[in-house]
């Protein structure tokens, strides 16, 4: 392609013809010219570049978050903070993914590229830990007897006068602080989890 044009150029502004002035005018015409079309090349290449390398990073973090939703979707994590929030309670069963899902993340192979979701999952990550370490400290299998299929583990049942608490002052006021930070902790994490699948929907047009 550029001997075509550097071809077309010598032939153009050949100085076989007319004063030895205009052919160095000319050929200073087409030194720009040609440094101008080299120019455009170059620079239409490094976008063509960018445009690949930007892609394929977003094709890999789309990977990376196909498969941490596969582990717990958007609706399971909601679903769950909102019992957590309402009940004071949750099922086995429904904190097991929330957990796969955090430690997917632990892995060198599946973190974002993208630094602005990964920010904000870092985040997310930071709360949802924080409300893992309260709800495994806090949280005991209520009633007694239950099948393991629907094993239920409830906050502090033995402060709660709903289920095995007496009423007393001190067990109200225990059960309300905790209510406290359960509520605050839930409230956090979903907050910022919503700002993570925003993120990605934004950035990666999932």
């Amino acid at each position: 392609m550029f001997e075509r044009l550097l071809d077309a150029f010598i032939e153009q502004f050949s100085p076989s013809e007319g004063s030895v002035w205009d052919s160095v005018l000319s050929w200073k015409t087409s030194t720009i010219v040609l440094a101008l079309v080299l120019v455009g090349l170059l620079t239409f290449r490094k976008q063509v570049l960018r445009w690949v390398t930007r892609n394929g990073r977003r094709e890999a973090d789309r990977g990376v978050f196909e498969r941490a939703d596969a582990l717990m979707s958007e609706r399971q994590v909601l679903s769950l903070l909102d019992e957590l929030a309402r009940t004071h309670s949750y099922l086995f069963g429904e904190m097991e993914p929330l957990k796969c899902f955090a430690r997917f993340f632990r892995e060198e192979g599946n973190q974002y590229l993208d630094k602005g979701v990964r920010s904000r999952l870092e985040r997310t990550l930071e709360v949802l830990n924080a409300l893992w370490e309260f709800v495994a400290t806090q949280f005991f299998v209520y009633p007694e007897r239950q099948g393991s299929d629907t094993l239920r583990l409830c906050m502090q049942p033995e402060w709660n006068i709903d289920r095995a608490g007496r009423g007393t002052r001190e067990e109200i006021a225990r059960y309300d602080e905790l209510s406290d930070q359960l509520e605050g902790l839930v409230a956090v994490a979903e907050k910022r989890y919503r700002q993570y699948r925003g993120e990605v929907k934004s950035r990666l047009q999932v």
